[in-house]
């Protein structure tokens, strides 16, 4: 297919009543009617847990404004479900608190479970400066806790969920929000 546009470069366009429209429109003026974009703080992240099911933490990243955080070897997630995040809490959460929730929720690389279980109990490096993650498997379940607090274990539901857009993050969820108790 050849475009009729210099370059062929991508662009934005509609489709009404079977008539293409491209996104903006040429025109002598330079004025456009293509609709205000309402994806200011989406992130590739975010896009992809919202697709996964995870919205409410898809809006903890939208919050924290964290972009490109997953790098070439891709990130592995901790992430609660909408059922197991409160309404009130999401109302609390600022940036500053998303920024830290983000961090601790996340691990470099992609690890699947089955490289997480094999160890009984592990500690891994999380995006956070400060806390890192501890993993504790049995024949019975996965928990997760940050490495500091030892009593606020979150039990993984669900493992190893990917997104068939977004090949570089890897998703386990689990029951509770990984929140740590000191900020950077």
């Amino acid at each position: 297919m050849v475009s009729m546009y210099p370059n062929s470069q991508p662009m934005a366009y509609t489709v009404d009543n079977g008539v293409f429209t491209p996104c903006p429109p040429a025109s002598n003026a330079g004025s456009s009617s293509c609709p205000p974009c309402n994806m200011k703080e989406c992130t590739a992240l975010s896009l992809a847990l919202k697709r996964l099911g995870f919205n409410k933490f898809s809006k903890i990243v939208e919050k924290s404004g964290l972009r490109h955080i997953e790098d070439e070897h891709g990130l592995t997630l901790f992430v609660p479900g909408d059922a197991d995040l409160a309404d009130e809490m999401m109302s609390d959460i600022d940036k500053h608190a998303a920024v830290n929730i983000v961090k601790a929720s996340s691990m470099p690389r992609m690890i699947p479970l089955k490289v997480l279980g094999q160890r009984a109990l592990a500690t891994y490096r999380s995006l956070h400066k400060i806390y890192k993650l501890k993993i504790v498997c049995d024949e019975k379940s996965v928990r997760v806790a940050i490495d500091t607090l030892d009593k606020n274990y979150s039990n993984m539901l669900k493992a190893d969920i990917k997104d068939a857009y977004n090949t570089s993050i890897i998703v386990h969820q689990i029951d509770n929000l990984l929140k740590p108790d000191c900020m950077l």
